[in-house]
């Protein structure tokens, strides 16, 4: 399936089941960081979301 496909059947996905916002894959990447945050090591959580190490992406794009 080609990305811009699974990007509107999300967005429709989103819309029907009554999210006011966009619903996108970087939704379920935002949530994915901010589960494992405290349950795992940093760099585990920066695997796991594919950052470089000791760079801080993390507190400051997507902690909550």
């Amino acid at each position: 399936m080609a990305y811009s496909k699974y990007a509107f059947y999300l967005n429709r996905l989103g819309r029907d089941t009554g999210f006011e916002d966009k619903l996108t894959s970087y939704c379920f990447r935002r949530g994915c960081a901010n589960a494992i945050n405290g349950k795992a090591s940093d760099a585990v959580r920066d695997q796991v979301i594919r950052h470089n190490p000791l760079t801080g992406v993390f507190n400051k794009a997507y902690n909550n």
